[in-house]
């Protein structure tokens, strides 16, 4: 294959193949843009047998250097954002992987955004061993940022990545500490820790004795080479946890200068691969339904109530305010907010409403992320955005503007000029789309 540089000069490659970096050897259709010398492919690749997976739309050029770039000029399924010290970085999953082996066209992945809604696929390598994270097979649902090139990213049944993104390390969370591999949330936490927060994940088709014994999943939080795992209760006398959380359902963490605010979200009946865009059944143990609560954890291991099931039942986001101020987003409270004498309801919670994410920025700026879209106030004007799926993450690009990470891609919500992510060129999409039978 012959291609050009970004400089316009010519590169000789033969076989670019997914050591390469493209994301799949199956190549449907090419384009060539001559403006941004970029060449758009529709990849597929192998999932059986019998049947190729789409790995959606890619475009593949050269930088100055020779060194090859893939970019994913259309982003889906933004399901979290962070912002590093010189690039904004973003993870995708807007179906489960193995729905790309049925016939759908499923996009996954790690990218470093771009301007006007793409990405550059960035696949890190570890330390160890020839191949890279391959994010395009990856469902990636959370993702941490320290610097310029040190970051953690997972996903639903997907292997965490922690590290620099050359010199990082994979690591299975189930096999190597007994956590859940349904990753809800990932923060660093002071010079050389990680949080780790998933589901606690039970199973309908079991009797309930047997669902209630199941390993804990909870959270992990990894210092250095040691790692302590927090959960709700041990599975035996003599287990390494330390118990003692509401729940072990984590949906967010929250870095609280040398310790961790953890918001213990109800346990559910997970059963499925789109549980996070529905609602489950309530798991119901021998002593009923756990509901959630808030709970900080110090650097002793000290395990601090904050607030009990009566006050934030089911948690699902936490965010600080510009004066320190802690909100909760809660499924069955709504919006809470921390005062000296407790948590005190800012708005009541609509019914039927899946919460994702919570942003709070200055005098009353905030919006809240759900299976609706995102509700957002900004310099006292309201919007509700609700034509663009689930709303996954709100990152802010600066006082008066917003990222949101969404089903239908990324969302910049702001007041006068917004601010621009890497520059990229304005070339002309190709000619051809990427599902089956176009």
């Amino acid at each position: 294959m012959d291609l050009a540089r970004q400089d316009g000069r010519r590169v000789a490659r033969t076989g670019l193949t997914l050591s390469s970096g493209l994301p799949g050897t199956h190549v449907r259709a090419v384009a060539y843009d001559p403006v941004t010398r970029r060449t758009f492919t529709a990849a597929m690749e192998p999932c059986s047998d019998t049947k190729l997976a789409s790995r959606g739309l890619v475009a593949v050029s050269f930088t100055t250097a020779g060194a090859l770039r893939v970019e994913r000029p259309i982003l889906s399924g933004v399901r979290a954002l962070a912002r590093g010290t010189d690039a904004t970085f973003a993870v995708l999953r807007d179906d489960p992987p193995e729905l790309g082996c049925n016939g759908y066209t499923v996009q996954g992945g790690l990218v470093r955004l771009l301007e006007g809604g793409g990405g550059e696929v960035v696949d890190p390598r570890p330390v160890t061993g020839s191949d890279s994270y391959r994010t395009f097979r990856a469902g990636l649902t959370a993702i941490a940022v320290k610097g310029s090139a040190t970051l953690a990213a997972a996903g639903f049944r997907e292997e965490l990545f922690q590290g620099d993104l050359v010199g990082g390390k994979i690591v299975n969370l189930a096999g190597t500490y007994g956590v859940s591999n349904w990753v809800n949330a990932l923060a660093f936490q002071g010079t050389d820790g990680l949080l780790v927060g998933g589901r606690a994940t039970h199973d309908p088709a079991l009797p309930d004795e047997v669902a209630d014994d199941r390993s804990p999943r909870g959270l992990l939080w990894i210092r250095g080479e040691t790692a302590q795992h927090f959960v709700r209760t041990l599975t035996s006398p003599d287990a390494k946890e330390i118990a003692g959380l509401p729940t072990s359902e984590i949906a967010a963490v929250l870095p609280d200068g040398d310790g961790v605010i953890v918001a213990c979200a109800t346990e559910r009946m997970h059963h499925t691969a789109d549980a996070d865009r529905i609602l489950p059944p309530v798991f119901v143990g021998k002593a009923g339904p756990r509901k959630g609560g808030l709970v900080r954890l110090g650097p002793d291991a000290k395990i601090e109530v904050l607030a009990g099931a009566d006050v934030t039942p089911d948690p699902s986001a936490l965010a600080r305010g510009p004066d320190g101020t802690l909100y909760v987003l809660d499924l069955e409270r709504g919006l809470l907010r921390r005062t000296a004498s407790g948590f005190e309801v800012v708005s009541a919670a609509p019914s039927k409403v899946i919460w994702h994410h919570l942003f709070v920025g200055r005098d009353g700026d905030r919006a809240l992320a759900s299976g609706n879209g995102v509700d957002v106030t900004l310099g006292s004007r309201v919007r509700s955005i609700t034509d663009v799926g689930h709303a996954w993450y709100v990152l802010p690009r600066s006082d008066t503007s917003l990222l949101v990470g969404t089903d239908e891609g990324l969302v910049r919500v702001g007041l006068g000029a917004l601010a621009s992510e890497a520059p990229k060129g304005t070339g002309t999409l190709p000619p051809f789309g990427t599902g089956p039978g176009k």
